[in-house]
């Protein structure tokens, strides 16, 4: 067998989408450039077009975040459908975990400020980490290890405020949104899991 453990299964779910859209449109008829690592421009400005982004990334539009709204923000909102999903209360979790690269502050944590929001006074571990695209299935892997330890219900998920951070002139703009999305994970009865 390869996991000795009984792993966590997804038993809500719950996402997050602020209201301002941005559509392919908005990256039309304006230059953008291609950067180097160290954020140099290299080579000539690039032309996108409505159906030149779509056909690349399969995109058609995507979400911004309001000035004041951060990736905790929009966890809580997410974590909140998660829970009502999965029919949990905020109490019965154990560990909340957040991927962002965006969170306003590392101190408090979104994860610690959203243990306070929701109310979830039982919660033994709770943190964020850095990882980006990979975020939300790292998160599920990082709450099925958690709970090898500590078992028990876990909100584990990622929320993002890239257009915040992105350089809006770069050719890869319109790959970035801000989103939340978030999962209630509990012992897999079916032995199937994360």
């Amino acid at each position: 067998m390869l996991f000795s453990h009984p792993r966590l299964a997804i038993l809500g779910t719950g996402r997050y989408a602020p209201e301002k859209i941005i559509l392919n449109s908005h990256f039309e008829g304006r230059d953008l450039y291609n950067y180097d690592g160290l954020g140099n421009r290299v080579g000539e400005e690039v032309r996108l077009t409505d159906e030149k982004i779509l056909k690349q990334t399969g995109i058609r539009e995507r979400r911004e975040s309001g000035k004041d709204e951060w990736p905790s923000d929009m966890a809580y909102y997410a974590a909140v459908r998660a829970l009502e999903s999965a029919g949990i209360k905020a109490e019965e979790l154990t560990g909340i975990i957040l991927a962002t690269v965006t969170e306003l502050a590392n101190f408090a944590s979104g994860a610690q400020k959203l243990q306070e929001w929701l109310n979830a006074t039982n919660v033994k571990l709770t943190y964020d980490f850095q990882d980006a695209c990979a975020g939300f299935p790292e998160a599920l892997m990082q709450a099925d290890s958690r709970a090898l330890r500590l078992p028990g219900y876990y909100l584990a998920g990622a929320s993002e405020t890239l257009t915040k951070i992105v350089q809006h002139d770069d050719v890869n703009s319109d790959l970035f949104s801000d989103l939340a999305g978030f999962v209630v994970l509990g012992p897999a009865t079916t032995g199937r899991g994360v």
